[in-house]
């Protein structure tokens, strides 16, 4: 049996004019003696390297990923960054396939330590000696507490939408917090797109305007389509925009469902889904499922949709190119039409559609 435990970290992408810093990670890990480190950082973790080019770590082995590891009860990372940067550490058990994520800490230039238990029992890994992004970030997360996020979210835009509120009131008082940064691009990347994010993006001061992380943000934001109510569909978006349009024309109400097969949420609600459209096909009820992995998944989409016996029409956008334009990374993701292709609901739940059909 075979035991990892991964040190994710958000690093900080900067401007080649600023000149990284060294610093330095030990740990005590007394509880994972002889097992390895394998260090990525959170945002490649979900398949994004755009904020996290500039960061030097010393790897220890030729493999693609730093793996370090633990001897006599201590593990010890260096490398180069420039501003502060939060890591988490997790438990990878191989024999059940479970993972456990700990709580964020921050490292900036210098030296970091950091007390690694049990991570099943205890997920704080943050040292007694707190330096001010650490005790920052502990003040910050206890005012968001209440609105804590899952990783990998069914739907959190409610609880989305209460945290940016928090942070808006933060950010306009501490325009140049790296530890507010990170907290929304996490919670971007992890979430999907909320209009807050724009508005509170712009907060920042104008410096940290200027570092790759915040000004890359930016940029992607920028480029959402904003959806609401009542609006018409945004045709123009997706290469089989005809093909929809067709046969939202065509039928009183067509639910758009973007999918993916690693999203476990989105393939169980094909059951309650398929159920819905058979009831409510004669009386004009459609659906369209647009997936949105890579090419080399295509045999599993086509596995997929068999075995739930998908009678309707199902597109690929792959890699989610046109899907990144409406939400970004939020699945399950779905837009209810009418038949003039007036958007009638965003995300609508299943309950919600159900209610909405038996008028």
């Amino acid at each position: 049996m075979k035991f990892y435990i991964t040190f994710f970290f958000v690093a900080i992408t900067i401007s080649s004019i600023a000149q990284l810093k060294q610093f330095e990670i030990r740990g005590e890990a007394k509880f994972y003696q002889n097992k390895e480190l394998m260090i990525e950082t959170v945002l490649t973790s979900l398949n994004d390297s755009s904020y996290v080019k500039d960061i030097n770590i010393k790897k220890q082995t030729q493999l693609p990923f730093n793996v370090v590891e633990v001897k006599e009860g201590e593990i010890e990372i260096k490398g180069e960054i420039l501003y502060p940067v939060p890591f988490e550490v997790s438990y990878y058990d191989e024999n059940d396939s479970s993972i456990v994520t700990s709580n964020f800490f921050f490292v900036s230039a210098g030296y970091a330590s950091i007390h690694i238990k049990d991570l099943k029992k205890t997920l704080s890994v943050i040292d007694y000696e707190l330096d001010e992004f650490n005790s920052e970030f502990l003040k910050l997360n206890e005012l968001l507490q209440k609105y804590k996020l899952e990783r990998r979210r069914i739907d959190n835009s409610e609880i989305v939408t209460e945290r940016q509120k928090i942070l808006n009131k933060y950010i306009s008082s501490h325009p140049d917090s790296y530890v507010a940064l990170w907290i929304l691009i996490i919670d971007f990347e992890t979430n999907g797109f909320n209009p807050l994010f724009k508005t509170n993006a712009n907060l920042f001061s104008e410096n940290l305007k200027k570092i790759t992380p915040l000004s890359t943000l930016l940029t992607k934001l920028s480029k959402f389509q904003l959806l609401n109510k009542n609006d018409m569909f945004p045709y123009g978006q997706l290469e089989f925009d005809n093909e929809i349009k067709q046969i939202a024309n065509k039928s009183k109400y067509t639910l758009i469902d973007f999918w993916a097969t690693h999203c476990k949420p989105c393939i169980q609600e094909f059951k309650l889904l398929t159920e819905l459209y058979l009831k409510n096909k004669e009386t004009g009820f459609e659906i369209v499922s647009i997936a949105i992995d890579g090419k080399e998944k295509s045999n599993q989409i086509i596995k997929i949709l068999k075995q739930y016996n998908i009678k309707w029409n199902n597109y690929n956008d792959y890699n989610g190119v046109s899907f990144n334009k409406f939400d970004g990374n939020a699945i399950p993701f779905n837009i209810l039409i009418d038949n003039q292709s007036k958007i009638v609901k965003i995300n609508i739940s299943k309950e919600e559609l159900a209610d909405l059909l038996t008028f």
